[in-house]
C-alpha cells in the first residue's frame, strides 16, 4: 500500500512539477539499473537509510521492504551490520522505526516494549545501553535470543503500550 507522500513533497511537487518528474525517472531508473534483485535492492536502501540517520526515509525504506517480502527479522539484520559502522544509537533508533513500519503494517511489534528507550526532554530518544538491552537475534529458526537466553519468539499484546510508543503519538 503506497504511502501519502509528505506535504513538503507535494508542495514541491506542484510547483516545480519538472523537477518532480525528473527526480522520479531517475529514481525509477536507479532502481532498476544493475544485476542487483529486488529484493537485495530494498535491503541496500534500507542500509542507506539507517546510516542517514533520517526516521522517515527509515519507516520507507522499510514500508518497501515489506511490500517486497522482506521479513522482519531480514530488517533487523540490516541494522544490526549497521552498528560497527554508524554506532549504537543510531542502529537502535533505526531498529526502533523499523520495528514502527512493521506495526503500522498491521504485524505484532518485533521489539520488546520493556527494551525501547525514552524520549528525554526536547523528545530525543534516549536508548538503553548494551547492557540493558536485550535485542533479537536474526540466529536460530524461529527463536529469537533475549540478553543470554534463548526463549521463543515473544511479542507483546497488540493492545499494550510502552513509554517511547506512547511518546510518538
Amino acid at each position: 500500500m503506497q504511502q501519502p507522500l509528505p506535504k513538503s513533497v507535494t508542495d514541491f511537487k506542484v510547483k516545480y512539477p519538472e523537477v518532480w518528474e525528473a527526480f522520479a525517472t531517475l529514481g525509477d531508473s536507479c532502481h532498476q539499473t544493475g544485476p542487483l534483485d529486488e529484493k537485495t535492492r530494498r535491503l541496500v536502501k534500507l542500509g542507506i537509510t539507517i546510516a542517514y540517520r533520517h526516521e522517515g526515509a527509515v519507516h520507507s525504506a522499510a514500508r518497501n521492504a515489506l511490500e517486497s517480502g522482506i521479513t522482519a527479522e531480514e530488517m533487523f539484520h540490516a541494522a544490526i551490520l549497521a552498528i560497527t559502522t554508524v554506532g549504537w544509537r543510531t542502529a537502535y533508533a533505526a531498529m526502533t522505526w523499523i520495528d514502527d513500519a512493521i506495526t503500522k503494517s498491521g504485524e505484532q511489534p518485533v521489539l520488546p516494549h520493556s527494551c525501547l528507550g525514552r524520549r528525554d526532554e526536547r523528545g530525543r530518544l534516549n536508548s538503553p545501553s548494551k547492557s540493558q538491552l536485550s535485542i533479537p537475534s536474526v540466529a536460530g529458526s524461529g527463536a529469537i535470543f533475549y540478553g543470554r537466553a534463548q526463549t521463543q519468539q515473544i511479542r507483546p499484546p497488540a493492545n499494550s503500550t510502552s513509554i517511547c510508543r506512547s511518546d510518538r503519538a
